[in-house]
């Protein structure tokens, strides 16, 4: 798979991945703020640096909503930099708030394949072309 960016038209996987701790352990904190200094300190970004991806997942369980959140610094060659992000929100259950949604969604269902039947017993029953 390929990250797509504004600057550069895409960036193929690869390169060096930094994994930062869980939020859930209580020195959390203190651990991630140590590994961006020690990032710092060994010159993590230099000029060969093209492009920094900054990828996380939010989760709100008691709306039963997620998002997932891409941030992307580039650096062209001829200096600066372009900033894009990209928020996805969806939801666990889509069918928490009503039935209305899914009954409408099965009766579709079922019309799609009794089409489908249909097709392929007309097809059947043509046989092949000779």
């Amino acid at each position: 798979t390929l990250d797509w960016g504004q600057y550069n038209r895409w960036y193929p996987i690869g390169g060096h991945v930094q994994s930062f701790p869980t939020p859930w352990s209580n020195d959390s904190h203190v651990n991630a703020t140590a590994l961006i200094a020690s990032l710092e300190a060994a010159n993590w970004i230099d000029m060969a640096t093209r492009v920094v991806m900054l990828e996380f997942a939010l989760v709100n369980t008691h709306k039963n909503d997620y998002c997932v959140a891409s941030m992307m610094i580039e650096f062209p060659v001829v200096g600066g930099t372009v900033q894009s992000f990209d928020f996805h929100i969806g939801r666990f259950i889509h069918y928490l708030d009503g039935e209305v949604d899914m009954v409408l969604e099965i009766v579709l269902s079922i019309c799609f394949f009794m089409y489908m039947l249909g097709e392929l017993e007309s097809l059947s029953l043509l046989g092949t072309c000779k």
